[in-house]
């Protein structure tokens, strides 16, 4: 799922009566061209390092006391007698599956530091590393909250496949790791955002040193399997405190701040041959409904949406902005050939089920919002708004994407069933 940011110009703005010159060009192909440039947005997606001048946190765990640093096998073993199985969400559940997940964790109420001086060192000096290595505006009066969330063991074979971070509550925009000193092999952490890859082997500096690692909530991540020793991470959730946290600024002579505000600008002016009533721009990062504000777009999300505000303002254009989920389904017939398909049989009975499919002959496209707010995420009634495929940009955002979903109504007399794939974006 991506975001929407949805926007569109006002059919009753007000200007002067003289007739502009009409723009010989495509309003969709020109903005789309234009949101696309490079807004100098310095933040990454995820980031490591080791970090310098660490406290000791002088960890305690109920139930054991004081955990040395860094771990020694005795008290790893001590450490995990106390710990459970970690689950993972599936669905609206949470499942324990080693297969999937292999970790020990402590839950965050059991976990004490005994130095002062840790929660402030976390709080000062790691959120601000953090937040502003992603690209997320800090200021002391606006910094992000950083709540514990648990305390994680990784032994030999211990792993975590590609999974995304749910937000755990209201605000939450990124995951935040502190490895321990504990040494180890393996346990590379791989992340991918689109098509951005990246390999983080903290195994280097285990041993001794403090590693942190974060990223957006949104971005794919994997722990590959300890080969050797354990791997002590505490695990953090980045929280936004302020509804008016501001995206980073850059220079307004900037040249791509001046391409989008001439194709603004002759928008506003009904310069564009064809011009569409609002326009719905994909967003890079996900978010649910429930977190769908402007305080808690992420990077260069934030970034995109802080220019153009600050575009139509300077320059008085009177466009109304929105954020929106979508839903886009899309109805044909299936291949029956190369559909996969499977059978059991009992008491000579059979059942036929084709839970994956291809399409063979696309009949029907549908796109329809489905949560509409205010920037500051006051919600709005989707009743009034309609949206078409050929409003959004980029134009073939779906044809890119994967369904989260797919049906089949199965077989109907001599004829084959009607088949829907449906692809959410938030």
């Amino acid at each position: 799922m991506e975001g929407c940011t949805e926007f569109g110009s006002d059919e009753d703005f007000s200007g002067e009566d003289e007739e502009l010159e009409e723009v010989d060009g495509d309003l969709r192909e020109d903005l789309e061209a234009a949101l696309a440039a490079d807004f100098a947005f310095a933040g990454q997606y995820a980031h490591s390092s080791v970090l310098d001048g660490v406290p000791l946190p002088c960890l305690s765990v109920d139930g054991i006391g004081v955990v040395g640093l860094p771990l020694s096998p005795r008290d790893a073993d001590v450490l995990r007698s106390h710990a459970k199985q970690a689950p993972f969400g599936h669905g609206d559940k949470s499942v324990v599956d080693p297969t999937v997940r292999k970790t020990w964790e402590v839950a965050a109420d059991a976990v004490k530091f005994a130095n002062p001086e840790w929660d402030k060192f976390i709080a000062d000096i790691v959120v601000k590393k953090a937040v502003q290595a992603l690209g997320v505006s800090y200021s002391p009066a606006i910094a992000p909250r950083c709540d514990l969330h648990k305390l994680l063991l990784y032994e030999t074979g211990s792993h975590f496949a590609p999974h995304q971070d749910t937000e755990k509550e209201p605000g939450m925009f990124a995951t935040l790791i502190i490895i321990l000193p504990s040494e180890y092999t393996g346990g590379q952490v791989r992340v991918s955002h689109g098509t951005k890859k990246a390999t983080f082997d903290t195994a280097v500096s285990s041993a001794t040193g403090f590693t942190l690692l974060t990223w957006y909530t949104d971005v794919k991540h994997e722990v590959k399997p300890i080969t050797s020793g354990f791997r002590l991470a505490l695990s953090y959730k980045l929280i936004h405190t302020s509804r008016n946290t501001l995206p980073p600024s850059i220079p307004d002579s900037d040249a791509a701040i001046k391409d989008l505000t001439t194709v603004l600008r002759n928008w506003s002016d009904n310069r564009y041959a064809d011009e569409p009533s609002q326009i719905a721009y994909i967003l890079a990062h996900e978010y649910s409904s429930k977190s769908l504000k402007r305080a808690s777009l992420k990077g260069a999300d934030a970034h995109l949406v802080g220019v153009l505000v600050r575009i139509c303002k300077k320059e008085s254009l009177d466009f109304k902005f929105h954020l929106a989920c979508i839903e886009h389904t899309i109805s044909g017939t299936p291949d029956l050939d190369t559909s996969s398909d499977w059978m059991y049989g009992k008491g000579g009975k059979r059942r036929w089920d084709r839970s994956e499919f291809t399409m063979e002959d696309f009949q029907d496209g549908d796109t329809k919002i489905t949560y509409l707010v205010t920037l500051d995420g006051v919600p709005c009634s989707t009743s009034r708004f309609s949206i078409d495929e050929e409003d959004l940009i980029p134009k073939t955002v779906f044809e890119e994407e994967d369904p989260d979903y797919t049906e089949y109504s199965g077989y109907m007399g001599n004829e084959p069933g009607d088949a829907s794939y449906c692809a959410p974006f938030a």
